[in-house]
């Protein structure tokens, strides 16, 4: 069974929708419903102030700078350490789908110029206050530079701590997978991965799901579709199910925003090189799905039950890091 490239759209009932940050009436109802519904929402005019200009100051502040690269090769991934520019040329030249590579990197960004690092800021638009900013400096996510080459992919898998994630796409072309939270067994098909940003660090609080299953794992012959395939054969066709009964695939062209909603399984693929920038949020919206998340990971049913925005108000990030720490601890 393959699941069919469709363009902002779903076998299912539910899609993605394209707002433009432009008409905020409109882009705050439309965050809601993704939050709330694990709908994968589409921003246009989202970062103005991102062009080449801004990658070729980017690039330059890092040229003298090693990162990390991740190597696909038969639904294996390796990494290695390799000067940037080195691996740059690997992107551009020597990636594609059966050996692909990837930099995810948010040291990148940290070490910018400052002008580069506020024109890559989420605007207030999207998220006026992002509570994950008033979490301990462990526990905050940063700001990621990804560059991918052709055939290069994510593995399939859901965020951790019921954040809302954001990509903008800077350059290139990418294909994104979603599938609702519920749509296949997770416990059996996955294995829990805090952030790597807590990498080494006791005191995680929440953890993502992640599977083996590469939903990109092989071309049709028409090169209209992809079959799942990774993992054992029952976790491949648990995945390929929910893929064709509730899958929404969302292809994303350059200068868009695609809004992740909170534990909904994604994977995306690059069909060129690509440039992009990523980070996550919390707000009010989705902090009753965080408290929920943290609650469950660590054990506490008084964070579990949180329903609604004002009960979770009472835990504020400062409070609710303290106590899971603490109760993680113990």
């Amino acid at each position: 069974m393959a699941s069919r490239l469709v363009l902002a759209s779903s076998s299912s009932s539910s899609s993605s929708s394209h707002v433009s940050l432009l008409d905020p009436r409109t882009l705050r109802r439309a965050l809601r419903r993704s939050a709330s519904k694990e709908t994968p929402l589409v921003i246009k005019d989202a970062f103005t102030h991102i062009g080449s200009s801004w990658l070729s100051d980017l690039v330059a502040s890092a040229e003298n700078t090693h990162v990390e690269v991740l190597l696909r090769e038969n639904n294996h991934t390796s990494s290695f350490v390799a000067p940037f520019m080195e691996a740059l040329g690997e992107i551009a030249h020597a990636s594609d789908h059966d050996s692909s590579v990837l930099i995810v990197e948010e040291d990148l960004l940290a070490n910018a110029p400052a002008h580069v690092q506020d024109a890559a800021r989420l605007p207030k638009e999207i998220c006026a206050e992002n509570k994950l900013d008033q979490l301990p400096p462990s526990l905050r996510p940063g700001t990621c530079v990804l560059f991918g080459g052709a055939g290069s992919r994510s593995s399939l898998h859901a965020d951790a701590f019921g954040w809302v994630g954001w990509n903008y796409l800077v350059e290139g072309e990418k294909t994104w997978t979603f599938i609702p939270h519920d749509a296949f067994p997770a416990d059996e098909v996955c294995v829990r991965v805090p952030p790597a940003a807590w990498a080494g660090d006791n005191t995680s609080i929440g953890a993502g799901w992640q599977t083996a299953v590469d939903a990109y794992a092989e071309w049709s012959a028409d090169g209209t579709s992809f079959t799942a395939r990774g993992g054992t054969q029952e976790h491949a066709r648990a995945v390929e199910e929910a893929i064709q009964n509730h899958g929404i695939t969302v292809h994303q062209s350059e200068g868009e925003l695609v809004i992740i909603p909170p534990e909904c399984f994604h994977q995306v693929y690059h069909h060129t090189a690509t440039v992009a920038i990523a980070g996550q949020y919390a707000d009010n919206t989705n902090w009753p799905i965080v408290c929920r998340h943290v609650g469950r990971w660590v054990g506490m049913p008084a964070l579990e039950q949180v329903v609604g925005e004002q009960q979770a108000a009472e835990w504020t990030p400062e409070r609710l890091a303290e106590v899971a720490i603490t109760t993680t601890n113990m």
